[in-house]
């Protein structure tokens, strides 16, 4: 059993206390480093050793320690135990002597919907595939499927960045070449006059930011992991990649055809191939109603740096590497563990970056070999997992100078040639995902 972060004396005595009291039995003290703030160490106290999950809940002191906070937790899967195997399945490109292609895809071709990485694989005619963004998974946070941070399918935006991610940029031409970047990538409406007024979305749900890192968002416009944010008033611009229909009861919507000129009614059967939709939603509903008339010119404004059809880009965090130097910046880029942190949020952020976890990671060696990277976990038998700084060192010992953490546990997947070479670890077999990196043949 073990403690939530206790990040002062004060808790610590708290805790210590609540066990005497409601239990019995001696714990141990565990350290950790706090998200990017190696400097600054937080502590766990364990306590009630048992030989199973079975044995701790029929235990007489479960419903005490429970009480005080503790939690089971299988002791492999922390980086004090050097119990368990490790199952890394390592794919590596190199791209003078590859003759294909790299791309990403969207579960079904669209932002809404999620498909397993078999399936994405499969319909491309794909070599081998792996899993990439994070994403929404359930309709509360939005529309289940959107790429929660930036996406890039064919040199356009289909999912806007979040502030302070860093995400990988894939481009085929002349030669596959790959780069580790922070991006910005705003969006903006573009009338003929040189106005221009930023949207704050691209083909998700208004009014909702998964993982936050968006302006205007609040309680943050910083990102905030597996936190979704919220904003009243904002611009959300949907094309034929969206996937779904905004909600009829939006403030504002208009469509804009082909032609760059807005309609007062969209195409019959939803989305158009060519065009796309503008909703708004508080405030911003009124600047738009007021800017946004049958027949006025429009378009959409990027500060993407190519429009080219192979180039793509997806997100991912934390990094890992830069120029050959580990990195950590977890606290910038949505695990911002203090002592002002809710115990609950501190607890699943301690979770997300300290204990061992299924993991996925993209990497680029100084010879420009791109290096794709699964490490399979919370299967005792099969691979206990990585904590993210033992993800760093696998990274940085298989010779990574940047290197890129990807969306990971259950959705941690690795398919060559057509077949599932990792063991992800869900009970149900490979988790259905919002997107997949997809090495392509030369005639594909």
């Amino acid at each position: 059993m073990r403690s939530p972060p206790l990040r002062s004396e004060n808790e610590a005595s708290s805790f210590e206390a609540c066990v005497a009291r409601e239990a019995s039995g001696d714990w141990e003290t565990e350290t950790y480093g706090y998200p990017g703030r190696p400097d600054l160490i937080y502590r766990i106290l364990n306590t009630g050793a048992f030989t199973s999950l079975e044995a701790v809940r029929s235990s007489g002191v479960y419903a005490g320690l429970t009480a005080c906070g503790f939690k089971p937790q299988n002791v492999q899967y922390t980086p004090q135990s050097d119990n368990g195997p490790w199952n890394v399945n390592i794919l590596e490109l190199d791209p003078t002597q590859f003759a294909g292609s790299l791309r990403i895809d969207l579960a079904r071709g669209e932002i809404a919907g999620l498909e397993p990485v078999a399936a994405i694989a499969e319909r491309a005619g794909a070599l081998a595939a792996v899993n990439a963004s994070f994403f929404v998974m359930h309709a509360a946070d939005g529309i289940v499927g959107d790429v929660a941070g930036l996406s890039v399918i064919e040199g356009r935006i289909r999912s806007e960045a979040l502030n302070g991610r860093a995400a990988l940029v894939v481009a085929n031409k002349p030669d596959v070449t790959v780069s580790i970047e922070d991006l910005t990538a705003p969006v903006a409406l573009a009338f003929p006059d040189g106005t221009q007024i930023a949207a704050d979305g691209i083909n998700r749900a208004p009014g909702l930011t998964r993982n936050c890192g968006n302006d205007g968002d609040h309680p943050t416009s910083i990102a905030m992991h597996d936190v979704t944010c919220r904003d009243d008033g904002e611009i959300i611009i949907l094309d034929s990649k969206a996937g779904f229909e905004p909600d009829p009861s939006v403030p504002f919507r208009v469509f804009v055809n082909a032609l760059g000129l807005v309609s007062d009614r969209g195409p019959a059967g939803g989305m158009a191939d060519e065009g796309f939709v503008v909703i708004a939603t508080g405030e911003r509903a009124d600047e738009l109603a007021a800017l946004l008339k049958p027949g006025q010119s429009v378009e959409i404004q990027t500060a993407f740096r190519s429009s080219q059809s192979d180039v793509f880009a997806i997100n991912g965090a934390p990094l890992l590497l830069r120029d050959g130097a580990p990195i950590d910046r977890a606290h910038l880029e949505g695990w911002p563990l203090d002592d002002q942190t809710p115990l609950a949020l501190a607890d699943e952020i301690h979770q997300w970056i300290n204990l061992r976890a299924p993991r996925t990671a993209v990497g680029i060696r100084g010879d420009g070999h791109i290096l794709f990277v699964t490490i399979d976990g919370r299967q005792g038998e099969v691979s206990v997992g990585a904590t993210i700084a033992e993800l760093r060192d696998v990274m940085r010992a298989l010779g990574a100078v940047d290197a890129l953490n990807l969306d990971g546990g259950g959705s941690t997947t690795l398919v060559v040639d057509g077949r599932l070479v990792n063991s992800p670890s869900d009970l149900s077999g490979p988790r259905p995902v919002a997107d997949a990196v997809l090495l392509l043949g030369q005639s594909n």
